[in-house]
């Protein structure tokens, strides 16, 4: 089977706003779509059926994350809450508070922990104001953009003290130990869960961060940026192994299959990019949107690797299945 010769075999356009972010069951069974619209949708990933709908988001939704065991839907909120609902039932479990614009979900690979990142400034220019009663609170945890959650408890048990306003991207190492972060400021940083420390850094883009995402060998880090390249870094030597300039606008997304070997990239100039993540030949490339504001905005794999899902501005989801 191969990606060279991937079909687009389904369109779902049932949303209101553009689609922010997307993730699927490790089943293979359910897309979960966030999108500007009041509401997350779970679909049947075979069919296009929407199952559910999770309402309650007035400001829409910028991330979404499926627990490993598939049985938590992670929904991060512009207000900073982050909601835990049960994938099969669409029954809310728990709300985690915190400050700040939620950017990125991520599950540690065991599950039993969540990361989530936010952008501060948003927070403070949407919601705060001089007279605020919790504004002390937000002043104390202004820097803390990245925080991290114990699922049992529903406790915050560690903050990342990155002094960029904004993280835009986060993503767990595959053995859990590492937690990797990307955002405005241009550098992606790696920190160590035992510490809470930085341990490597990496710079070369020219502006700020969108995507990030790590090859199941943990070995390479790939990222994408406002300045339209994508880059890969070797993360045990901390090199720059190449750099892509194929696209033509910012890349807003990217995604690694479950076998390690194709990289897709998303970007403002309406295409999805596949590449051969270890030669960095570019395989395919999809058609499958008009220019902004209709960009790809997101993209995940599911778990067998034959299937990539893709949001966009126009708020459509394309399902893309590789060639028999």
């Amino acid at each position: 089977m191969s990606w060279k010769e991937a079909q687009l075999i389904r369109t779902i356009s049932d949303q209101s706003g553009p689609v922010a972010s997307l993730a699927i069951s490790p089943d293979g069974q359910k897309l979960a779509s966030g999108s500007c619209d009041a509401t997350v949708k779970i679909w049947h990933l075979q069919t296009g059926e929407r199952i559910h709908n999770l309402f309650g988001y007035p400001l829409g939704v910028n991330a979404v994350a499926i627990s490993p065991d598939g049985q938590i839907l992670a929904i991060g909120s512009p207000d900073g809450t982050i909601d835990l609902w049960h994938l099969e039932t669409g029954e809310l479990k728990r709300s985690l508070f915190s400050q700040g614009w939620v950017t990125d979900i991520s599950f540690s690979p065991d599950g039993q922990i969540l990361a989530t990142g936010s952008d501060e400034s948003l927070f403070d220019t949407i919601f705060s104001t001089p007279n605020s009663e919790n504004q002390s609170q937000i002043e104390e945890e202004r820097d803390s953009t990245i925080k991290i959650w114990n699922l049992l408890t529903g406790k915050r048990f560690l903050q990342l003290w990155d002094l960029s306003p904004s993280v835009n991207a986060i993503a767990f190492s595959p053995n859990g130990k590492n937690l990797a972060s990307a955002g405005r400021d241009k550098i992606i940083k790696i920190w160590q869960l035992g510490s809470g420390k930085i341990i490597t850094t990496f710079t070369g883009h020219s502006e700020a961060i969108y995507a990030i995402a790590i090859s199941p060998d943990g070995q390479i880090l790939t990222s994408g940026s406002g300045d339209g390249t994508i880059k890969l870094w070797n993360i045990n030597t901390q090199e720059n192994i190449t750099t892509i300039n194929k696209h033509t606008d910012v890349v807003y997304c990217l995604a690694i299959s479950p076998d390690g070997e194709i990289l897709a990239s998303g970007s403002g100039d309406g295409t999805i990019k596949l590449w051969n993540l270890n030669t960095q030949e570019e395989i395919n490339s999809f058609i499958g949107y008009s220019k902004q504001p209709h960009s790809v905005t997101d993209l995940t794999f599911s778990p067998n690797g034959q299937i990539l899902a893709s949001g966009s501005g126009d708020g459509t989801i394309k399902i893309w299945q590789k060639n028999s």
